[in-house]
C-alpha cells in the first residue's frame, strides 16, 4: 500500500505527533512518502514552500492550507491512501483519487459562552474551520475515546465514522527504582507547553510539602518559575528523546499534571520506563493510567496534586505494586497493537473508495 503521510510536524522526536510519523515510515509493509514543509525532496520525502509573514505565522495552520491544497492536487493520484496529521488539513481538500484518512491526536478545548481571550478566540477560529474540514475524509481517527466523543459532540463528526486509533509509546528498558525521601526527591516533567501540562500547579502543590525537598527536571521548556525554599529548579529545555527516556530512569517521580490531555503518551512512556506516575484525570488520561496504576488528582487543583505526590511518596508498600501493574498495563498500547489496527482501518478506507 502506497500512503501519503501529510503532517506539518516532522523530526521532532519530542512531538508525538512527529514520532507517530516516524512509526509508520519505519513499517517496511508499506511504501510511506511524507509530505511536509520547507525540506529538500528526496525518495519517499515531498515538500511544500512555506514562507510566512508576521500575520500569516498568527493564523498558524490557516495560513498553509491553500498550501498543501495546490501541492496535494498534483501529487495525489500516485497513493492509494492519504493520510492527514492536523484537521485542518483537509480543509476544502477535494481528492477523488484515493481516500483521505484524518489524524486527530488533539482537540482545542470546548469553551461554551462568549471567548473571553485572544486564545479562547483562537480556538474558536480553528473549530469552526475543523468542524468544516472533518465532512470530507473517509475516516475521521480520534487517539482516544474521549477525544472520540469531543468530535461527534463538538464538531458533529458521525460516530459512524470515527475510528479510535490509541497511539503508542516508544519507551527505554524497565528499572523500577527505591524512592528515598529523606533526600531531595527528584521530579520530572516533559511538556512542550508547560501551562497546559499544569506546571504553576505543581510548583504550587511540591512548595506546599515542607516537609520534603524536592529537585525539579522540567524539559520541553523554559519557563521562569517562582521561588520556592523546598524546590531547586533543573530547567533543560527540549532533549533528544533519547535523553527524555534517561531521565525516567533517573528521577523518583514523573508528574505531568495536565489541565488538558487528550491521551498522554509521555505517561505511556514513564510507565513503560518503570518511574511511578502522579498526573491528572483530564481528558484521555484515565484511558492510559487510573489509580491502579498510578497516583491521580483533579486537574488544575494545586491542593489534590499535592496529596497525590504525598501519597505516592509515603506509599512504601503500594508503589512498587503500582509501578508493575503499570508495565503490564501499558501493553495495551505497544506500537505492535497500533500498526495492526491501523493496517485494517486503512483497509477499509481503500475498500469503501473503490466501491
Amino acid at each position: 500500500m502506497k500512503i501519503l503521510m501529510v503532517t506539518v510536524v516532522y523530526g521532532s522526536d519530542l512531538n508525538g505527533a512527529a514520532r507517530f510519523v516516524s512509526i509508520l515510515q519505519s513499517q517496511k509493509q508499506w511504501d510511506v512518502t511524507v509530505l511536509t514543509e520547507n525540506v529538500g525532496e528526496a525518495p519517499n520525502l515531498k515538500s511544500v514552500d512555506v514562507d510566512l509573514n508576521w500575520w500569516s505565522r498568527k493564523l498558524g495552520m490557516l495560513s498553509r492550507i491553500n498550501l498543501y491544497k495546490a501541492r496535494l492536487a498534483a501529487i495525489a493520484s500516485d497513493y492509494d491512501v492519504i493520510l492527514l496529521n492536523h484537521p485542518l488539513l483537509a480543509y476544502k481538500l477535494q481528492v477523488h483519487s484515493c481516500p483521505t484518512v484524518v489524524f486527530v491526536h488533539d482537540y482545542e478545548s470546548g469553551e461554551v459562552g462568549l471567548p473571553t481571550s485572544k486564545q479562547q478566540l483562537v480556538n474558536r477560529a480553528y473549530r469552526c474551520f475543523e468542524k468544516r474540514a472533518l465532512r470530507e475524509p473517509s475516516i475521521v481517527l480520534a487517539n482516544s475515546n474521549y477525544t472520540a466523543k469531543y468530535l461527534e459532540e463538538s464538531h458533529d463528526v458521525p460516530a459512524a465514522k470515527i475510528r479510535i486509533l490509541h497511539q503508542s509509546y516508544v519507551a527505554g528498558s524497565f528499572a523500577a527504582r527505591h524512592l528515598v525521601p529523606d533526600s531531595p526527591i527528584s521530579i520530572l516533567f516533559v511538556k512542550n507547553d508547560y501551562k497546559r501540562g499544569g506546571l504553576l500547579d505543581l510548583v504550587q502543590a511540591l512548595s506546599s510539602l515542607t516537609d520534603y525537598a524536592f529537585r525539579l527536571t522540567v524539559v520541553g521548556c523554559t519557563p521562569t518559575l517562582p521561588s520556592a525554599t523546598n524546590v531547586t529548579y533543573h530547567i533543560k529545555g527540549g532533549l533528544p528523546h533519547e535523553q527524555v527516556l534517561e531521565l525516567m530512569q533517573s528521577h523518583d517521580i514523573y508528574c505531568v499534571p495536565s489541565r488538558r490531555e487528550a491521551l498522554g503518551v509521555a505517561n505511556m512512556e514513564a510507565m513503560a520506563s518503570g518511574i511511578p506516575v502522579v498526573t491528572t484525570d483530564a481528558g484521555g488520561i484515565p484511558e492510559v493510567i487510573t489509580e491502579r496504576e498510578g497516583y491521580i488528582c483533579k486537574p488544575h487543583d494545586p491542593q489534590s496534586l499535592a496529596a497525590a505526590v504525598l501519597r505516592c511518596i509515603e506509599d512504601e508498600q503500594g508503589r512498587p505494586q503500582k509501578v508493575m501493574r503499570a508495565r503490564e498495563k501499558v501493553e495495551q498500547f505497544s506500537k505492535e497493537r497500533m500498526i495492526a489496527k491501523l493496517q485494517v482501518i486503512l483497509e477499509e478506507a481503500v475498500a469503501k473508495h473503490s466501491r
